[in-house]
């Protein structure tokens, strides 16, 4: 298992009154990172790909409202949350639907 922080996407303004993204931390867990697949493609900017993971932590109801606008971050990478599956709604396991995206 590896240690992750689950960080949350909130707006803030500054000093100016323009927003201002941030991320705030939700929770330090540890969870296991499994890739699933991988997709390389052709955009204007040049060759981008995108990887896909699951990323399985216990359950715990402080996570269940976990969505698009957070993310799992594991040493340097960031995993952006596509999805979430309640594993046999039995409020044990977290399936978190994540990607990560390349140049």
């Amino acid at each position: 298992k590896h240690a992750v922080s689950i960080q949350r996407q909130t707006t803030n303004q500054d000093n100016y009154g323009q927003p201002q993204n941030t991320w705030s931390l939700i929770a330090n867990r540890r969870a296991s990172i499994v890739p699933t697949t991988s997709i390389e493609k052709y955009v204007k900017s040049g060759e981008a790909s995108i990887t896909k993971f699951v990323i399985t932590l216990r359950y715990e109801s402080l996570l269940s409202d976990l969505g698009p606008n957070d993310k799992i971050v594991h040493s340097t990478v960031d995993y952006d949350i596509t999805g979430i599956i309640n594993a046999d709604l039995s409020n044990k396991v977290l399936e978190v639907m994540a990607e990560t995206r390349g140049r």
